[in-house]
This record gives C-alpha cells, sequence and structure tokens, in this order.
C-alpha cells in the first residue's frame, strides 16, 4: 500500500505523468518524458476544458461526483502541501452540514487533497468518514450497484486513513480500518476473482450491463491502486473484454439504438460510457488503458468527444476521465479483421454474418448462470438482428405491449405483475419446454403455472458459496464453438437447466451459414 497521498486511481509518479502531458510549466524536460517518450502538452486541450468546467461548478454546490474535478485539478496544477482554490473547493464540500455520506468521488477528493488541507478540517473529515467504514462480506455481490458501492467506498475510506498518524488518537478507527482492509484481502482473492472470471465478459442483463462493468472496473481500480495489486492480468479474458458485447451488438445502423437485449432493463445502451453517472462512463477508458484492449480502445477513442456534436449536458463534467486514463496510444480494432463468431464466457455466443452494415447478428445463450433473482428462464435462446431490425426476438417484450394502455393481457396468473411472471418463463421465449403436470413448481412458495419451465431459481446468488457451476444455478455449457469466415457454429449442452427428474439430455445446436442461412438443431 502506497505510504502517501494519493492512493487512489493514481500515485505520485502518475502526476508527474500528467503534468508532463498537460504542459504544465517546468515540466517541460522532466526526465519522465526522456525516459518514458511521455509528448509534452499532449493533454493541454484536456487540461483547458477541466478548468473550464471547474470555474463553471465550484461557486455553486456541487452535484454527485463533480469532486472529481477540483481534487484531479489540484493534483494536476498545484502542489500536493499547499492549499489552493481546487482544495478550499473540497474542503467546503466535505465538511458541509448536509452531507449525509461521503460518496467514492468525495474520499477521492479527501485522498487527493489530503496533504493540503488544513489539520483541524482534515480532522473533522476523517471523524465523518470513520463512522462510515464496513467491511466488504464474503457473499457481496457486485451486482448490486448502490450496496456494492457504499461497501467500495468504505473500502476506499480506509485505504486513505490507513497508517495515518490523525487516526491514531480517534477511539477504535485504526481496528475499524485494519478489519475493512482484512476483509477486502478475503474479498478479492477469492469471491471477486472468481466471479468475474465465470461471469465472462456478458452482462446479466441487457439494462444491467453498464452498472455491472463500472462495479467491477472500479473496483479493480481501488484494489490496484490503493493496495498496490493489479489483477488486470488475471481478469484480461473476461471483465478485461467487457466492451465486446457491444461491438458485436452493433449493426452500424442509426436507427438501432440499443445493444442485444435480454433479461430484466429498459434502457440498453449501444456502447460502454453512455450513462453520465458515477464511474460509468471510465469503465471503457481504464479498461483500455491497462490491458490495451482493442475494442475498448475502439469505444474510448470514441467516447466523451467534445464539440458541435456533444448533445449530454454532462459530458464536460466527466473530462476528468480522458485527463486521468489518457492519451491511448495503441491500436484499436479493426472491425473487418475481427472474427465472425464470438464466445463472451459466462454462457454467450455471438455471429455475424459481416461487418458491414446491417449485417445478420445472432446471439445465442449457451447457458448462462442465474446470477441474479430477475433473470429469465431462458436457456437456449437466441436472438436474430438483421437489416438493423430485432428480426427474431428471444421473447422479452421488447415493444412494451405488456402493459395496460396497450390493452395487454396474459393468461399466466390473475394478479398484478403476471407479465413480469410471464416474461419471466421459459414460454415466453424460443426454448425448448418439457412439461410435466404432475410437477408444478413453486417459486417464493407460491404455485408457477408456467407449465414446462426450466428449473425455477430466488433471490440473487451469494458469491460465499462458492463456484456457481456446482449448484442449482448452473444451467449448462458450452460444448463446441467454432467460427471461420463461412460459417459459425455453436452447441450447448442445456440439461442442467432442467429439473433432473424431466430430462437427462438436451442440446441445442446452432449453424450460422453467412450467406445467410440459420440452422438450428
Amino acid at each position: 500500500m502506497p505510504s502517501g497521498h494519493p492512493r487512489l486511481l493514481l500515485h505520485r509518479e502518475d502526476v508527474d505523468r500528467l503534468r508532463v502531458e498537460c504542459g504544465i510549466e517546468g515540466y517541460h524536460d522532466d526526465p519522465v518524458v526522456r525516459e518514458q517518450g511521455i509528448r509534452y502538452g499532449s493533454q493541454r486541450a484536456e487540461l483547458d476544458m477541466l478548468r473550464q468546467v471547474a470555474d463553471a461548478i465550484m461557486p455553486a454546490r456541487l452535484r454527485s461526483d463533480d469532486l472529481f474535478v477540483p481534487a484531479l485539478l489540484h493534483l494536476v496544477t498545484g502542489e500536493f502541501e499547499r492549499s489552493d482554490r481546487y482544495t478550499e473547493c473540497v474542503v467546503r464540500e466535505l465538511l458541509a452540514p448536509d452531507r449525509r455520506a461521503y460518496d467514492l468521488d468525495a474520499v477521492v477528493a479527501l485522498d487527493h487533497c489530503w496533504d493540503a488541507m488544513d489539520g483541524d478540517d482534515r480532522l473533522r473529515i476523517v471523524e465523518r468518514l470513520a463512522a462510515t467504514l464496513e467491511p466488504l462480506e464474503p457473499g457481496e455481490n457486485p451486482l448490486n450497484y448502490y450496496g456494492f458501492h457504499r461497501k467500495l467506498a468504505a473500502l476506499a475510506g480506509a485505504i486513505v486513513l490507513h497508517g495515518e498518524r490523525s487516526v491514531e488518537g480517534l477511539p477504535g478507527v485504526v481496528e475499524r480500518v485494519a478489519r475493512v482492509l482484512e476483509s477486502a484481502r478475503v474479498y478479492f482473492d477469492g469471491p471477486f476473482i472468481r466471479f468475474c472470471r465465470q461471469r465472462g465478459s456478458m452482462p446479466t442483463s441487457a439494462g444491467n450491463a453498464p452498472w455491472e462493468e463500472a462495479s467491477l472496473v472500479l473496483a479493480t481500480e481501488i484494489w490496484r491502486t490503493g493496495m498496490g495489486h493489479s489483477l488486470w492480468p488475471e481478469l484480461a479474458d473476461s471483465l478485461g473484454h467487457a466492451c465486446h458485447h457491444y461491438f458485436y451488438a452493433d449493426t452500424n445502423y442509426t436507427q438501432l439504438t440499443h445493444g442485444f437485449i435480454h433479461d430484466d432493463g429498459s434502457h440498453v445502451p449501444l456502447a460502454p460510457g453512455q450513462i453520465y453517472r458515477g464511474f460509468l462512463p471510465a469503465a471503457p477508458w481504464a479498461i483500455a488503458r491497462h490491458t490495451s484492449d482493442p475494442i475498448a480502445t475502439w469505444y474510448a477513442n470514441r467516447s466523451l468527444a467534445t464539440g458541435p456534436e456533444m448533445t449530454a449536458p454532462e459530458l464536460d463534467r466527466y473530462q476528468w476521465v480522458r485527463l486521468l486514463y489518457g492519451p491511448l496510444e495503441q491500436a484499436e480494432a479493426a472491425r473487418r479483421a475481427c472474427p465472425m463468431g464470438w464466445h463472451f464466457g459466462g454462457g454467450w455466443v455471438a455471429m455475424r454474418s459481416g461487418w458491414d452494415r446491417g449485417e445478420t447478428v445472432v446471439l445465442f445463450d449457451v447457458g448462462q448462470p442465474y446470477w441474479r433473482s430477475r433473470q429469465h428462464f431462458d436457456a437456449g435462446q437466441f436472438q436474430i438482428y438483421r437489416k438493423g431490425r430485432l428480426a427474431i426476438d428471444s421473447g422479452d417484450d421488447v415493444t412494451y405491449e405488456a402493459i395496460p394502455t396497450k390493452g395487454g393481457q396474459t393468461t399466466l396468473g390473475t394478479v398484478s405483475g403476471d407479465w413480469d411472471a410471464y416474461f419471466q418463463a421459459t414460454i415466453a421465449h424460443n426454448c425448448v419446454t418439457v412439461s410435466e403436470r404432475v410437477a408444478l413448481q413453486r417459486h417464493y412458495g407460491r404455485p408457477w403455472p408456467a407449465l414446462g419451465n426450466q428449473r425455477l431459481i430466488e433471490r440473487d446468488y451469494d458469491l460465499s458459496v462458492g463456484d456457481i457451476a456446482a449448484t442449482h444455478r448452473h444451467t449448462g455449457r458450452l460444448t463446441a464453438f467454432e467460427t471461420n469466415s463461412f460459417y459459425s457454429y455453436a452447441a450447448a449442452d442445456l440439461a442442467p437447466a432442467y429439473s433432473p427428474d424431466l430430462l437427462t439430455s438436451y442440446t441445442r445446436q446452432l449453424l450460422f451459414v453467412h450467406e445467410g442461412a440459420l440452422l438450428v438443431l
């Protein structure tokens, strides 16, 4: 763990690099430039824009996530141990009486401005922060966005406070910090790594994708900088490929404004980093920076762009992302050179007919585990996009027909919320149903009237249980996969998705001939 500050998202040597890239006076002949070949002033435009953003937002109360801006500007343009207007803004915000909790941007700001703060002000902030520290439990689910982020902010707070003399006199704080850090070591060395690998690079639902990616990438970044242990080499083939599902869903049609649709969710972004909340805009940048993944680089180079085409008013507030993780010098993906098929891991395969506009795209669920309670019972489903349209859907209510104003009706049950039950059921998807009227299943203690359904699950997965493939949440496995310029083929054993009392063997195969034929066996 670094002995000095900053400790979160970057270190002092990174600040030297940023000062060179931002063209700070006095750093033109810095040894960093000569030894690493960093281009002096390559990010001067980004720095100027961030300064303009700070001038606009600092006179009033800052919004959620805005503290990243003055905190980073203090490090890049100021001196570590001297207060400036950016530090004063951070202190004002952190001591505001109506601030109920310290979110991640507040903890990062404390870390970045630590040495420049007045001792009494810093102690008051530390006392408030220490009261919020809570450990990561072994079963902590990173798919629970708000709960997980609260725990990440607590971990970040413990990293900031560890080893500081000003903390030693506060009753119980040293012990609390040690407990949070030790529980985090257990969590990241075991459940977290295992979850990321088994999840693969495909989200548990289309609408949950950007939130999942932000949570996992942020956790990895906090651990890398705060504890000095990078998990990126171990996660390069899973979390490092988190941008790939956007890439394979994109048919380059302006009318198609969403990615792959599956399971729950009402907003499915076409690309990563398009929701301006928390760490979401930074996810593709962090992946590209630390894995050199060409697809993540492709998206990062096209995100947070400024100019006349900029439409999101929040976009300028996230230019700190470009400053922190840019510039990206590595090569980006060449679409026409990419494989026609891709195995995302975690139970998903995609196939394309080509990389021109309007090509056909097939998504095949080859056995995604049941990580979350709202996932659908649809192992083996597939969907097809053709000429910018969802030609064959997986069964989800993508056009929102299941609402009273459209006269939506269903015969599955008789009470409110039945549409949720229907679209979660196997019968609503293009899956094989296996009916046995005697074996009526129950869900949360109530009869489940969808005959032929796959095995039901309840509640989100508890990571402390261990290997999900050894539990009843396992739905299948990919048994064969091949792709070339002529065809793509995938086969999956999906028997685990059904009750063993109903069947013992079931394989679904998809052969996609790129010239225009899909064979489902």
